[in-house]
């Protein structure tokens, strides 16, 4: 099991005051299609992600290791639509759980 805190960025998430959270970056890489879309089998582990960072309602998230290790090849391998220190941060993050 790995332990994911969800931290709060700087970047802001609406216009209500709300800041982005570790878990919404990581839900934008694993929701992030691969070259030619997504086969069932990828879903279904895109899918137990989606789970574990959809209405997260407490810190740290717990993964089993295969979930972290889809994770952290997913994070590690996204392409970014914006340049932010805090995407930045986030990455090396996983990299070193």
């Amino acid at each position: 099991m790995k332990k994911f805190e969800n931290k709060i960025t700087s970047m802001p998430f609406d216009g209500k005051g709300k800041m982005v959270e570790y878990a919404w970056l990581a839900l934008q890489c694993v929701q992030s299609p691969k070259e030619g879309g997504f086969d069932v089998a990828e879903m279904d582990k895109r899918l137990r992600l989606v789970k574990s960072f959809t209405d997260v309602e407490s810190s740290p998230i717990e993964l089993e290791d295969a979930d972290f290790d889809k994770l952290k090849e997913l994070v590690t391998t996204n392409k970014w639509a914006v340049i932010h220190q805090d995407i930045v941060d986030f990455v090396k993050y996983v990299e070193t759980l």
